[in-house]
């Protein structure tokens, strides 16, 4: 416990990850990996402290290979999950900036962490974490979705796996609002980008005229950028 809160209370300092941070990832993996049982129940009263206090280090910070080491220390805390459950939202967070890391390791840390949260949790539980911020839930799915791809990639599987696993919850931020970039590609930004915008209403017609409260609720609107608009109705009209 000692060498646990001293590597962390020093190592917020420096531009880089330093000897501290070091140290205590090597002391997480040590840990989790088995070695050191009886440390489980030595770390319980400053988990709390540790957790938050990482993610704290993390926001502070604009140094890559600083936030690398914090983000896989936020997800290899050493303790049992219902120790971390009070803390679940805040390493939902984390989840997605470790997805987008291309830091091999910490990507597959990240997917086998989400997947460990689907096999071990109620769906009633879980769930709910996952849809109560829209942007933390499009930001999650959308790092996912960027991994689902054919082989050789290492974790394409590993993902759609993982979609599987949670089931129509994968499809939930579909209706929720995406902060979409353009891609300029090589000729530069896209005809128009960054004008207007274009908010598309999706609905369901109703077969005759005893359509219930319920279905007309079933409609919703899509705010996209212009461009992006026009690519959505294109496909519609295709």
């Amino acid at each position: 416990r000692n060498s646990s809160a001293g590597s962390h209370g020093r190592g917020a300092g420096g531009d880089g990850p330093g000897p501290y941070l070091v140290i205590l990832r090597t002391l997480f993996r040590s840990i989790t990996g088995g070695k050191h049982e009886l440390s489980y129940k030595e770390l319980m009263p400053i988990v709390h402290s540790v957790v938050n206090g990482l993610y704290r280090m993390y926001l502070a910070t604009a140094n890559r290979e600083f936030r690398l080491v914090v983000l896989e220390l936020c997800l290899s805390v050493p303790s049992r999950l219902s120790v971390l459950l009070p803390h679940l939202p805040l390493l939902i967070r984390v989840v997605p900036p470790a997805l987008r890391s291309n830091h091999g390791d910490l990507v597959n840390l990240s997917i086998r962490t989400v997947e460990f949260w689907v096999d071990n949790l109620h769906p009633d539980f879980l769930f709910p974490l996952l849809s109560h911020d829209h942007n933390t839930l499009c930001d999650l799915f959308m790092a996912l979705s960027e991994h689902l791809k054919p082989m050789p990639y290492a974790y394409g599987l590993l993902c759609m796996r993982l979609l599987g696993k949670l089931g129509g919850v994968n499809r939930l931020f579909i209706r929720e609002l995406i902060n979409y970039k353009p891609d300029d590609g090589p000729g530069g930004a896209s005809p128009g980008g960054g004008g207007g915008s274009l908010a598309l209403r999706c609905e369901w017609p109703a077969a005759d005229d005893a359509m219930t409260d319920e279905a007309r609720e079933t409609s919703f609107s899509l705010p996209f950028p212009l461009e992006r608009a026009v690519q959505v109705l294109r496909q519609v009209a295709a």
